[in-house]
């Protein structure tokens, strides 16, 4: 096998930065257009969506214990928990595309990439 000459290495070097800089051109243009958002909010609308989900149906025995205490008729127990349970996820529905965040918009140099990171953590 031939070894890479300077300008085969340099014209693959130079293909690779193109290619780099187009897929960089196009996650900014999808984020302008608000069709890319970043991991980090993603995470952590996540997590606070599935916390209100958590918290709401941990607190139906708590909100149902004292009006199915005596009730020994089980057909009106599972509609109490089912209409329980349906009002609390379709108070859910109506609340969780509130609690959905626009991207915010940050300056390019407030960006932070892997080099400025090594930078701030004394790396090179």
């Amino acid at each position: 096998m031939k070894k890479p000459t300077t300008v085969e290495k340099w014209q693959a070097s130079r293909a690779r930065r193109e290619a780099a800089l187009a897929t960089k051109a196009e996650l900014e243009l999808q984020e302008k257009q608000g069709r890319l958002i970043s991991k980090e909010l993603v995470e952590s609308q996540s997590f606070t969506i599935y916390r209100t989900v958590r918290d709401q149906l941990q607190n139906i025995p708590a909100q149902l214990c004292h009006s199915l205490a005596g009730q020994t008729d089980a057909e009106i127990i599972r509609e109490s928990l089912e209409d329980k349970i349906r009002a609390i996820l379709e108070q859910l529905a109506r609340s969780v595309p509130n609690q959905l965040a626009k991207p915010e918009r940050r300056p390019r140099s407030a960006i932070r990439t892997p080099a400025s990171r090594s930078q701030n953590l004394g790396g090179d």
